[in-house]
């Protein structure tokens, strides 16, 4: 990833317009954990393309990481806003919740997975029980 990083940082000073270079490079950072190196990059793909669903759940997934739970959630607020059924995006909020000790709600999102036929129902359904557990013992 560290010599992606350097191609798409030759990349943006030919065409910084080009939100997919800011998105790569911010996924770049996501993927070696370097997640506050991740925001600026995403922020400035979502400011060119401001319906760049990828980016938006890209960036709410770099906030939660950094501890940062309301604009994670707004994120991905923004993304189910741009897609309803965003199976990724309704998985980030039931974490969200749980994160938060809110079962009841990730239950909900967890329903609304399993509605969709989503493969992440089950990854959250797992969470929530793990969550339970640790609350019960």
């Amino acid at each position: 990833f560290e010599n992606g990083i350097e191609v798409l940082q030759e990349a943006i000073k030919f065409d910084a317009s080009e939100p997919d270079i800011w998105s790569s490079m911010g996924w770049a950072f996501i993927q070696m954990g370097q997640y506050s190196l991740a925001i600026q990059p995403l922020k400035n793909a979502i400011e060119l393309k401001p319906d760049h669903l990828q980016c938006i759940k890209s960036l709410a997934l770099a906030d939660f990481a950094l501890g940062r739970k309301d604009s994670s959630f707004k994120s991905y607020q923004k993304a189910l806003e741009l897609s309803p059924q965003d199976q990724e995006a309704l998985f980030g909020i039931g974490i969200l919740y749980l994160s938060s000790g809110n079962l009841k709600c990730a239950f909900r999102q967890y329903e609304t997975l399993l509605t969709n036929s989503s493969h992440l129902a089950q990854d959250l359904y797992a969470k929530i029980l793990e969550q339970q557990a640790t609350l019960i013992g």
